[in-house]
């Protein structure tokens, strides 16, 4: 039905697939696997706008403003994070950082999730894009840590004397 592809160590979906998933959540009936695929195949094969997908003389599925709006958000996002987020192993050992910075993602997401105004993350990342304060906690809840969860405080701090100034 979804078409995921793997990219070490992720899997990813299209945009269209997004607006597939988010389509059939609000039809909140049980379909057969068959239409469920007819519906996401019809999605990824055609331009996402107000359209109707006829299953049977009884049932004709509405593409609503709330699919639209889902597939452009993860076009959205995928467009950020293709353009914004760098993994270098000489870079941070290789904890992904905003491309061109040292300014690792996660502690730019936590920063955030903890309330952090906007004001004051421009103040201090004056040389950060705005979108990169969009992406963070996005990318963030998409890319869990993966392993076992560190122990101490000390145990968090970056091993590369660089990185230490941006981390949480």
């Amino acid at each position: 039905m979804i078409r995921a592809r793997r990219r070490k160590p992720r899997t990813l979906l299209e945009p269209e697939e997004v607006g597939g998933l988010t389509l059939l959540k609000q039809v909140q009936l049980s379909l057969p696997v068959s239409e469920k695929r007819r519906v996401v195949d019809w999605l990824r094969t055609r331009p996402v706008s107000d359209a109707e997908l006829a299953l049977s003389s009884a049932l004709v599925v509405h593409v609503g403003p709330e699919v639209t709006a889902a597939v452009e958000r993860a076009r959205r996002y995928v467009t950020l994070r293709e353009r914004l987020v760098e993994v270098n192993p000489l870079v941070c050992d290789g904890e992904p950082v905003i491309r061109g910075t040292r300014v690792p993602v996660r502690g730019l997401a936590r920063q955030i999730e903890l309330g952090e105004t906007p004001q004051v993350l421009h103040e201090e990342y004056p040389f950060l894009p705005e979108e990169a304060f969009e992406l963070a906690p996005l990318w963030a809840r998409g890319n869990p840590r993966q392993g076992r969860p560190l122990r101490s405080a000390t145990a968090r701090m970056p091993t590369s004397p660089e990185c230490a100034r941006s981390r949480i």
